[in-house]
């Protein structure tokens, strides 16, 4: 997905030239580089256990300095541009046997990057480029307990996505070159089946103040592009992500009508692959804090809700903002 505006225009520059001096199979190359990186990024900002992002974006350096999260005007400003919707549900399903509960994962999600206007020349009206992605995921899980505090957690889930790109030519140059561009890079509609399997270790302690865990999350992506334009055609989405979060659940209160919890997060990501490109980088960190309301007396589809505060370090997603929590 496109997340800077310098990094666009370098992008976009290299299609223009390439659209005028490549060969076919070059140009084929690089249209299917950056549907590779689309698709693998959109897997991982719509997974909210990955990358948190909420509403109200701010700079957290401003407030704690000491921080130091590498906030720019450049990283709040993807951050804004930047739409993620993600519903998830799990339906808990009869066990394989006494020592394995399983369960079915399903979610919808939609990501919009609207990113930036790109000008190429002063004096004209300005560019603009649009990534929507929307997928359906499916997965079947089973989880059994290790020792009193420890449980293995084996998931095998597939994600079917579908993208389009909207680009709209308002400068000279980018107008010159149009109708190479066209159902190649741009203003093209792209269909990828992506399969992951997910391997996640869990450590919960009970405490007399509320519960702290420990959950070592990998995950294994790799997808195949299809039924979309021939310069998407080819594309391989693949890459991995080892999450590293450590949670607590404080009490502070119990009465008759909720439960009220502070819940904290401290969380590192390493990434590889496709999506390396576009996050510009290969690990980050997240932090977050906020209160959790049990409402299990009052349906069976929502644990608790919350709202609170996430802090992003390490991307070019870098920054804060308010989070809205489900099933924390």
């Amino acid at each position: 997905m496109k997340l800077k505006q310098w990094q666009q225009k370098a992008r976009l520059t290299t299609y223009f030239l390439c659209s005028t001096v490549c060969l076919p199979s070059v140009a084929s190359t690089i249209a299917q580089k950056q549907f590779e990186e689309v698709f693998a990024t959109a897997v991982v900002i719509s997974n909210s256990e990955t990358i948190t992002l909420g509403f109200a974006n701010f700079d957290p350096d401003e407030f704690i300095p000491e921080l130091d999260t590498g906030t720019t005007p450049d990283s709040l400003s993807v951050r804004n541009n930047l739409s993620v919707f993600s519903i998830p549900y799990t339906v808990e399903l009869p066990n394989i046997n006494d020592d394995w509960q399983s369960y079915l994962s399903l979610s919808a999600s939609y990501v919009k990057d609207k990113g930036q206007q790109i000008t190429f020349t002063e004096q004209q009206n300005p560019d603009s480029f649009t990534d929507k992605i929307g997928s359906i995921y499916v997965g079947y899980g089973a989880k059994t307990p290790i020792t009193e505090q420890w449980t293995l957690t084996l998931r095998l889930g597939g994600y079917l996505m579908h993208h389009h790109n909207e680009y709209d030519y308002q400068d000279p140059v980018s107008i010159s070159q149009r109708s190479s561009l066209d159902d190649v890079y741009f203003n093209t509609s792209a269909n990828a089946f992506v399969i992951e399997p997910n391997v996640k270790m869990s450590y919960l302690e009970e405490t007399r103040w509320g519960h702290w865990q420990y959950d070592a999350d990998l995950y294994v992506f790799y997808g195949k592009t299809f039924a979309g334009d021939d310069a998407t055609q080819g594309a391989s989405p693949s890459g991995l992500r080892l999450n590293n979060r450590l949670t607590s659940h404080i009490s502070l209160h119990d009465g008759k009508f909720d439960a009220e919890s502070l819940y904290l997060k401290f969380q590192r990501v390493d990434v590889q692959g496709d999506m390396e490109s576009s996050l510009k980088t290969n690990h980050f960190y997240e932090v977050g804090f906020g209160f959790l309301f049990d409402t299990t007396r009052y349906t069976s589809w929502v644990d608790n809700i919350g709202i609170g505060i996430n802090i992003h370090k390490g991307s070019v997603l870098s920054g804060g903002s308010v989070v809205l929590y489900i099933n924390e």
